[in-house]
């Protein structure tokens, strides 16, 4: 991009992108798409059956999900770097990148990594001083707090109106801010995809992107309101007393929040490539 960048040529820029390459968008993610969309149409029904049958009699606790959050990342280490080789060196659009392994697993773990480092601080900035200022406030919002930190669902009951209207708001900052750090500080992801493994570090990630912060921030905030809204509908939309519960409920809620994922995912790794081609090449 030879223009400097604003809120709106990043977030809805990234968008249009995706959507003028929609037929490159489903060579490169279709199959990874289809695969994590059944996994948890799957995990689903392993969780409806606990629910419904095993819960306090067989089973010690819920089924072990771990191999959403490991499709998850193979989905989005595959994607988001061939996404980026299209986009930066018009690489044609295929299932796997034109990368050796090693550096697809390389990419994959360097966004393990900046989550990891993302989720600290976030927890010592925010998660612990909220956890303080709850204790001192009302004993539902920090039961309510306690479980967002450890990822648990958004349960409103207990809590008066303020104390609703000030955890939606803790989880707005939370997720504005997580989305900041990550256009601030993951310049390096595109760059190991693009430049064969040569990543730059988060420190220099930052540097670069300091000229274009206001846009950054701007971009995050938008994309946070849009995340927010988009996984909101879809709680919303299943958040039904117990004696409604079904397999079917459980299972089409999954596929809800899997369809989101893949979305939030998608416009995610278009920002960043925006961003990645508006930092000048001195700074890579």
């Amino acid at each position: 991009m030879s223009e400097r960048p604003t809120a709106s040529s990043l977030f809805f820029g990234a968008i249009g992108d995706l959507l003028t390459n929609f037929g490159a968008v489903l060579r490169i993610g279709a199959p990874w798409f289809l695969i994590y969309l059944a996994l948890n149409a799957l995990a689903g029904r392993f969780y409806a059956h606990w629910v419904l049958y095993d819960v306090n009699q067989i089973s010690p606790g819920p089924p072990n999900e771990w191999y959403l959050t490991a499709m998850f990342l193979l989905m989005l280490g595959t994607v988001a770097a061939s996404w980026h080789r299209f986009m930066t060196l018009g690489e044609t659009p295929r299932f796997l990148p034109q990368m050796r392994l090693v550096i697809i697993l390389k990419y994959v773990l360097a966004w393990v990594v900046i989550g990891i480092i993302i989720g600290s601080i976030l927890l010592v900035c925010l998660g612990l001083p909220a956890l303080l200022l709850s204790a001192l406030v009302d004993q539902a919002f920090q039961d309510v707090i306690a479980g967002l930190l450890q990822d648990s669902v958004f349960v409103p009951s207990g809590l008066s109106v303020g104390l609703i209207g000030l955890a939606l708001f803790f989880v707005f900052l939370v997720v504005t801010l997580s989305i900041l750090l990550l256009y601030r500080m993951g310049i390096g992801l595109p760059s190991v995809a693009i430049l064969d493994g040569e990543g730059i570090g988060m420190r220099a990630s930052w540097r670069a992107t300091r000229g274009m912060g206001g846009a950054i921030l701007g971009a995050s905030l938008i994309s946070a309101i849009g995340s927010v809204i988009l996984y909101g509908v879809v709680f919303s939309g299943f958040f039904l007393p117990s004696e409604s519960y079904s397999t079917a409920t459980e299972v089409t809620m999954r596929l809800g929040f899997a369809v989101t994922d893949i979305i939030t995912m998608l416009v995610g790794t278009a920002i960043l490539t925006r961003i990645y081609q508006a930092v000048p090449e001195e700074s890579l």
